[in-house]
């Protein structure tokens, strides 16, 4: 903290010092008279009253752009700004990148992709700043923007040993928004560490890598200690829609790993969205041997079938054995089988 305010320091002493400014830089002092920038108009009017700086201008210069009220003169000074490695550079870019204009937050997030990666890691992960909401909301959003480049490095820094939970959750949040693919065995690892939150964001970002990431580790979440994991896997599952995810979910459903019924009635929710004939087993299986979610099955079954054949879980399994006759060509035993069976409503097949 103290060479950041040596630095501010010495950057406000220079400017002090100079008696008259360069003949390639614009003076900042000048443009926020009247006089160089009448008030803004629009937005547009605004930015292209304000000439640009050269890249590369006398830090005081762009201090003095970046310190300004006016949201056109800001911009110049974010533009002008030069060695994308230095953490003074850095720390600025960041800071505007919750400035109160969306053109100067887009364009921070513009230069900070061009910056190095790692030079942007250690200012963000390793640095003691506490920084405001705004500042994460718009990191976050801008995060992808940044390309695969911040993934090695990024996956880098979370196999360290030397790094706090909460470095690790940042780091593993940034990955999952980047759905960096080669992250998934340490994403995998990190997911079950004692630390909640660290634990929490590898999972979630483990699963936003969806089909490209380690199906097999994606699915042992079902059986993770905290119930927010399991109902993001759960989630995901019902995106997928192959066997091995539906029977995964039939586990839940029973109850074979999963005692929070919140979390078993979500996997019902994603059996009923999964493809029509390939779910219906697993949800005619499930019908009566869950009591206590008895109603949210028959609801699925319902949607997926499109219509009601009771309560009764006989009559649905004599339903269902009904349609693979028919499917196998067999039609006139399948319409005896349903004329034989009462159900609420009477259906043919044609």
């Amino acid at each position: 903290m103290s060479s950041m305010v040596s630095i501010c320091l010495v950057a406000a002493a220079l400017f002090a010092a100079a008696d008259t400014p360069s003949s390639d830089v614009v003076d900042p002092g000048t443009l926020e008279s009247s006089e160089v920038l009448p008030p803004l108009v629009t937005e547009a009017e605004g930015f292209d009253a304000v000439p640009r700086l050269r890249r590369g201008s006398a830090s005081p210069v762009v201090a003095g752009f970046l310190s300004s009220s006016d949201a056109a003169v800001r911009l110049r000074g974010v533009e002008g700004i030069d060695d994308l490695e230095s953490a003074f550079t850095i720390e600025t870019l960041l800071k505007a990148l919750y400035d109160e204009s969306p053109r100067v937050r887009i364009t921070a997030a513009r230069r900070l992709g061009e910056a190095s990666p790692i030079a942007l890691i250690v200012r963000v992960w390793e640095s003691e700043i506490q920084r405001p909401e705004a500042f994460w909301e718009s990191f976050w959003r801008h995060i992808p923007e940044w390309g695969a480049d911040m993934g090695p490095p990024l996956t880098a820094y979370l196999e360290r040993d030397d790094i706090t939970g909460d470095q690790g959750a940042i780091a593993a949040h940034a990955l999952g928004l980047l759905r960096y693919v080669p992250a998934g065995p340490v994403l995998a690892r990190r997911a079950w560490v004692q630390h909640p939150e660290l634990a929490y964001r590898s999972s979630v970002a483990l699963l936003r890598l969806g089909e490209s990431g380690p199906g097999e580790e994606q699915h042992k979440l079902v059986r993770h200690p905290l119930p927010e994991v399991r109902m993001q896997a759960v989630h995901t599952l019902a995106t997928q829609g192959d066997q091995t995810a539906i029977d995964t979910l039939h586990a839940v459903v029973l109850g074979q790993s999963e005692r929070n019924m919140e979390v078993r009635k979500q996997a019902i929710l994603a059996l009923r969205n999964m493809e029509y004939r390939s779910v219906l087993p697993a949800l005619i299986d499930l019908i009566g041997r869950v009591p206590a979610l008895n109603l949210e099955l028959r609801h699925a079954l319902i949607e997926v079938a499109g219509l009601d054949n009771g309560p009764n879980a006989n009559i649905w399994r004599e339903w269902y054995e009904a349609l693979v006759l028919y499917e196998s060509g067999n039609v006139e035993e399948a319409n005896r089988r349903l004329e034989a069976l009462q159900t609420y409503r009477s259906v043919r097949l044609r």
